[in-house]
């Protein structure tokens, strides 16, 4: 199953509505799973980016949630800087029709695949460029 592209803000909605539904204070929850009420308040508007093992651990087992059910609310860094170096071969390489017409063919499932699928996507881009410097 592909993970959700959500930033990582979403984990935010998620965590102020179950606070919300159980009618907990911010410092309600940080208590209860050992964290600061800043951190809890951070993590509900974004201002964290990847939360530390032990949190996502600690919310999972309060709200009853599986730590994959949190983790596909997270790109991580590599992922990011893999979805950048995309974009910008596929905008480099636009201007080849060939390529462009391949680069177009692909993104829906480009966009919706795992990491692995991109990775390889990846290649064959730096591949098309590579060919692209040698060829006349």
């Amino acid at each position: 199953m592909p993970r959700k592209r959500l930033p990582a803000k979403g984990i935010g909605v998620k965590l102020r509505q179950a606070r919300n539904e159980r009618n907990l204070s911010l410092r309600e929850l940080a208590e209860a799973i050992s964290v600061t009420q800043s951190y809890i308040s951070k993590l509900e508007t974004g201002g964290v980016k990847e939360p530390s093992g032990g949190c996502l651990i600690r919310l999972a087992s309060y709200f009853g949630w599986t730590i994959e059910e949190l983790r596909e609310y997270f790109v991580s860094a590599e992922e990011e800087k893999n979805d950048q170096q995309i974009k910008q071969l596929e905008q480099k390489l636009a201007d080849v029709p060939e390529i462009n017409i391949f680069i177009e063919a692909s993104k829906p499932l480009v966009r919706s695949t795992d990491f692995s699928t991109k990775k390889l996507y990846l290649g064959l881009l730096e591949s098309f460029q590579g060919s692209r410097k040698t060829t006349p």
